[in-house]
């Protein structure tokens, strides 16, 4: 059986809206969210520093709180039925409970195939190949083409990528995504 990839933030749920809002209701952000991701994702004139959000991103409740995004579980089990899971993330290892049982929460096909690393994706995947991995982030995505067909998650901060891959807007629309990918691939 082969294998379909998946990042969790942003891809699986919403992330960047989750931590938008967070900073919003915590900070003096005042930049409506398009703006804001375009320049942290971009790094130019970027609102926060590198130890802000390393910060941020250990807080478990900020991940505990969030709700897959509709459709999204259905979708994997679908894929589920053709192709192994796997999740792979960048998130702390402290934060692998709170990971494990968003899972197991909301009934996610093959939860135990999570992956928390601190090595770039690609070099990952040439250890656990993919044939297919859903990812937000443009340069994450840009580095996989080597090692798997890269999907991308379409969000308003990766904009200048939408042309170069396939995407979504979101997951659930994965399963049709992947009958035209295999039709064309024939």
């Amino acid at each position: 059986m082969q294998t379909f990839g998946f990042d969790l933030d942003g891809v699986l749920y919403d992330w960047h809206r989750a931590m938008y809002r967070w900073l919003i209701h915590n900070t003096d952000l005042d930049l409506d969210e398009e703006t804001f991701w375009l320049r942290e994702e971009g790094k130019q004139e970027g609102c926060y520093s590198k130890s802000m959000w390393d910060n941020l991103a250990s807080m478990p409740h900020l991940y505990e709180q969030q709700v897959p995004l509709p459709g999204v579980v259905d979708a994997v089990k679908e894929i589920a039925k053709t192709y192994k899971i796997i999740y792979i993330t960048h998130r702390r290892k402290e934060l692998r409970f709170v990971t494990e049982s968003w899972l197991e929460t909301y009934d996610f096909p093959n939860r135990d195939n999570l992956i928390f690393t601190v090595l770039p994706k690609d070099m990952l995947l040439e250890f656990h190949p993919c044939k297919y991995y859903v990812e937000d982030r443009p340069g994450v995505i840009e580095t996989l083409s080597a090692v798997t067909i890269p999907i991308l998650r379409r969000l308003h901060y990766n904009k200048r990528v939408w042309d170069k891959y396939p995407g979504v807007e979101c997951v659930s629309e994965l399963p049709e995504l992947i009958k035209q990918l295999e039709r064309k691939s024939k």
